[in-house]
């Protein structure tokens, strides 16, 4: 798998080789290496060294749970599932089992919850410090949301939809966005977002608000929340596969 040359710069020389070898799966893996035979070696039994490494799958297991199919959800896996760091699961039964959900490093919730029974594996996600991902949309049961009290909540004034455009929060302070993020937010096509008000009890908390039209608001399009350790993403419309 590796082979290079070695000139030694005098009878007692030492020399360090950093070699960079392709894990292809995980496990025991046993490697030997071998120098070549000189003439007037007094012995060859230090020629060769047998060494062993664990290779550890230290992928994030992601799992993006929907209650339908939609082309946000494929956007989602064909862009996390590009980093190699990263395995993606989808579930688009409606009837995700807790036992399967605690199983994952981050979970995407796709216009979930939509029934009582995604609220008790959202709460077993809470308890087990699994960080979560909403997207909402249409099938969204926003009361349900609500109850969960992930730091934000929604009011609806009617029953209509919005079409926003992103707008950066400068004062957005969790992490740093990319110079690309900051000068193409604007120009991404808008997202479906119900009408409606959305409470926010942490406004710094909020990457990108939503500019309808030339109105700037102060409602969240994509927020984050960090409640006593149960971390939440928001991402208040659907359509971003735009």
């Amino acid at each position: 798998v590796y082979e290079t040359t070695i000139t030694p710069g005098s009878a007692s020389d030492f020399k360090t080789i950093t070699i960079d070898l392709e894990a292809k799966a995980p496990g025991i893996m046993h490697y030997t290496a071998v120098l070549t035979h000189l003439n007037g070696e007094v012995t060859y039994a230090n020629n060769q060294k047998d060494f062993f490494i664990e290779v550890i799958d230290a992928r994030q297991k992601v799992l993006i749970a929907g209650r339908s199919p939609h082309p946000d959800i494929t956007a989602l896996r064909q862009a996390i599932g590009s980093n190699m760091n990263y395995e993606v699961s989808i579930d688009l039964s409606g009837a995700l089992s807790q036992e399967k959900a605690l199983t994952y490093d981050i979970v995407v919730l796709h216009q979930l919850p939509s029934t009582a029974f995604h609220v008790t594996m959202i709460e077993a996600l809470k308890a087990k410090r699994i960080p979560v991902l909403f997207v909402m949309g249409r099938q969204t049961n926003y009361n349900l949301f609500n109850n969960l009290k992930t730091g934000l909540s929604y009011t609806a004034t009617g029953s209509g939809f919005n079409q926003p455009t992103g707008l950066l929060n400068t004062n957005f302070n969790l992490f740093e966005n990319s110079e690309t993020v900051k000068s193409d937010i604007g120009y991404y096509p808008p997202l479906t977002v119900p009408f409606g008000n959305f409470s926010y009890k942490d406004a710094g908390q909020i990457m990108i608000y939503q500019q309808i039209g030339s109105l700037k608001t102060n409602q969240p399009l994509v927020a984050f929340n960090d409640d006593n350790g149960m971390r939440y993403g928001f991402i208040t419309g659907e359509g971003f596969w735009r």
